[in-house]
């Protein structure tokens, strides 16, 4: 019954730095959110291709784990 309203979604903090466009390079810590438990290594690629200029993720933590509402 859960899973008609429901979906499991996977919340992570993520570190980066990236280069500003003063070219400067800036540390970034972002809380991201997934549909579904994936693999760090696919965090990590997702948060490469959505966000311009990362010189380097540093790290990502999976903080918690919940459900978000089915869009009805």
């Amino acid at each position: 019954m859960i899973e008609q309203f429901w979906e499991d979604i996977v919340i992570y903090f993520v570190e980066y730095t990236s280069l500003s466009s003063e070219n400067k390079v800036q540390s970034n810590h972002k809380t991201v959110v997934f549909n579904s438990v994936i693999i760090e290594k696919e965090v990590e690629n997702t948060i490469r291709k959505h966000i311009d200029n990362i010189i380097q993720v540093i790290s990502i933590d999976e903080i918690a784990d919940g459900l978000c509402l089915k869009k009805m």
